[in-house]
């Protein structure tokens, strides 16, 4: 079992989008605990942003984890709009959850394909 994740956040701030990140990734981490994974789509000047953040970690230490809340004040103090998220809770069936190619979110195609 896996859980997945998206909403639409365009009309919340970068703290709010990761407060209900939280929320829901909590939800969600019954359905797996062995890997995580969160896609933030950002804006700024009229550009996209694609940060992807995968973890051998449980959804609610990835969400806690230094790197991401690095990111997550970076954004905030460069006034990034949050736009979308995407997020996954895995439970291993099959490839080790310690290799970060076997988690999601996926990447294809030189970046260019989100799965």
């Amino acid at each position: 079992m896996c859980g997945i994740i998206g909403f639409q956040c365009e009309s919340l701030n970068i703290q709010k989008t990761v407060k209900v990140l939280k929320k829901f990734l909590q939800i969600s981490s019954r359905r797996g605990s062995d890997a995580s994974g969160i896609c933030l789509v950002l804006r700024k000047d009229q550009k996209l942003y694609f940060e992807i953040f995968r973890s051998q970690k449980s959804s609610q230490k990835t969400c806690v984890d230094k790197v991401f809340l690095n990111k997550v004040n970076y954004y905030k103090k460069n006034n990034y709009k949050p736009l979308y998220v995407i997020a996954h809770t895995r439970l291993s069936t099959n490839g080790e959850s310690k290799i970060n190619k076997n988690n999601q979110p996926i990447l294809k195609d030189d970046n260019k394909i989100l799965i």
